[in-house]
């Protein structure tokens, strides 16, 4: 399975969990963001970020913090 693939399937269950997920272009955004940082991050988190955005939200003990390309 291709990482788009799982990241895709990963919004996918979000989105039927209720967390309002959306597709959208925010590849600039993610290397705004990079650019500041020490390393890159990781790919399947830079495939999420760039390519959705999202309010906060909790999944399996891990809190990932609102994200949309504005």
């Amino acid at each position: 399975m291709s990482l788009h693939k799982s990241i895709d399937d990963f919004a996918l269950r979000m989105a039927a969990a209720g967390v309002p997920i959306r597709p959208e272009n925010n590849a600039s955004a993610l290397e705004a963001v990079e650019a500041r940082l020490p390393r890159r991050m990781s790919g399947s988190f830079e495939s999420l970020l760039s390519r959705y955005s999202f309010p906060s939200f909790d999944v399996r003990g891990i809190t990932l913090f609102a994200w949309n390309s504005e």
